[in-house]
Parts: C-alpha cells; structure tokens; sequence
C-alpha cells in the first residue's frame, strides 16, 4: 500500500526569480512534484466583458490536452467551474461530474492517467481568476488522505504563482510600451470597460472617427484583425493594458 508524506521543505522562492513563463513551469512543475502530483496545469483568465483571454502553462500529456480543448471541456468541466465562482480549493469528485459529457470527461481524463486532483482558484477584482489543477495518477483512501493534507500549500503555491504571472505581464509591458500610441491605449481600455466609441470621444475628448482610426491603427501595430475583443486579447496578453487600474490612464 502506497504511502505518502507531507513536503517539509516547500520553498517557493524560485517562482519569484523566474524571468520568463518556460522558467516558471519548470519551478512550478518541481513544486508540484514535491506535493506529490503528477501533472498540473495553470491558467489566468482575463475577462473581457463576455471574452476572455488566457495565459497559462501545463505539463499535461499533449494527447489529452489537445483532446481537452479540442472537445471544449473547459466549459463544462467542474474542476473549472468551481474555480469561477469560488475561492476554495476543490478535491475531485466523481459526483460532481454529473452530465454525460461530464462523465465522458471524467472516463477519459481518468483514461489519460489524471486520476485524482485538487483545483485552486485565485481570484483577483473579479476581473481575473487564476486556476492551479493539480492531477495524479493515484487513488485510494490513502491518497484521498494525502490530498486533504496539502490543500493550504496548494493554495498557497497558487497564489506564488499567479503573483510571479502578474511580475511577468509587467516585465512584458515594458518591453512593449513603445508598441502603442498612450491615446491607442486609452481607446483600448475604454473599449474593454464596455464603452461605444462615441462614449469613449466624450471621455476622453476626441471625435468619434478619431477613436475607431486610434482602434484600427492599434489593430494594425498589434497585428490582428480589426474587431474589438481580439485587440483587447492580444493588449491584455501583452500586458499593455491593466483592466484592474481605476479611472482614466494616463493622457498624452
């Protein structure tokens, strides 16, 4: 019978030095291994009215990770749906997968050696949720036992990482700031509040037209097409715009 023990030493210092996301998946990975996982996957989600973008890494069996997005699990599964709407950590449970769509993705993430598991949610102006699953390939009591037992470094380790996450975006930012014009980005931020052109020409005092040749320029410097949610993405990804920050950002 398989035994398993609680991880003394858990320094989490690394993940404040990673200087890029592929460093911080090795540490998170080495963490992960120390609370006797096999697998995890994190992911942000930055809202942006009814899209949203995401940023994330995993060390999930290819197969079944491109399976997982491919099928559009994400949406119906309730290691994920948990996470959107509270602050706990959740253990696994089979009763929880409760449609047949979720029970065929209970059969076959267990199949792709994902057996048991922990989600911890990070949740940050009720902008951003972070997401931490942790997977193994074990079960039995003795596990379920073990699990119990990490649950606050797990929380813990989560929030380490979605700290190390925001440090990256902001790095990032700067590399970036000459990419856009700062009237480009105030038209980008307010379009991510939900606001129409002619909303955000009376904001920030410019005409109509003025704000949609702002937009498409920025589209053009972004390289992406012209529509609202995918510059708003690709700004958030490249940690150009703080949805987070209050009030207007800063005028030429």
């Amino acid at each position: 019978m398989a035994t398993f023990s609680y991880p003394k030493n858990f320094d989490i210092s690394a993940l404040a030095e990673a200087q890029s996301l592929a460093e911080l998946q090795r540490t998170t990975e080495q963490l992960v291994h120390q609370l006797g996982f096999d697998f995890f996957i994190y992911t942000v989600r930055y809202s942006v009215n009814t899209t949203s973008q995401q940023l994330g890494f995993n060390n999930y069996p290819e197969d079944w990770y491109r399976h997982y997005r491919r099928a559009a699990y994400q949406h119906i599964d309730p290691a994920v749906l948990h996470c959107l709407q509270s602050v706990i950590p959740w253990v696994w449970a089979k009763s929880a997968y409760q449609t047949v769509m979720q029970q065929k993705l209970y059969a076959e993430a267990k199949q792709a050696g994902l057996v048991s598991g922990i989600s911890f949610p990070t949740h940050y102006w009720h902008r951003e949720v972070g997401l931490l699953c942790v997977a193994s390939r074990q079960s039995g009591k003795n596990f379920a036992a073990h699990m119990q037992t990490v649950l606050a470094q797990g929380q813990y380790l989560a929030l380490h990482i979605y700290q190390a996450c925001s440090r990256l975006r902001a790095d990032n930012s700067h590399e970036n700031e000459s990419l856009l014009s700062k009237r480009q980005l105030q038209c980008i931020y307010w379009v991510a509040q939900g606001k129409t052109a002619h909303e955000i020409s009376q904001i920030i005092n410019i005409a109509d037209s003025t704000v949609i040749y702002h937009l498409r320029c920025a589209a053009q410097r972004l390289q992406v097409p012209a529509k609202r949610e995918q510059i708003i993405a690709r700004a958030i990804a490249l940690g150009l715009v703080d949805l987070n920050t209050i009030g207007l950002p800063v005028e030429d």
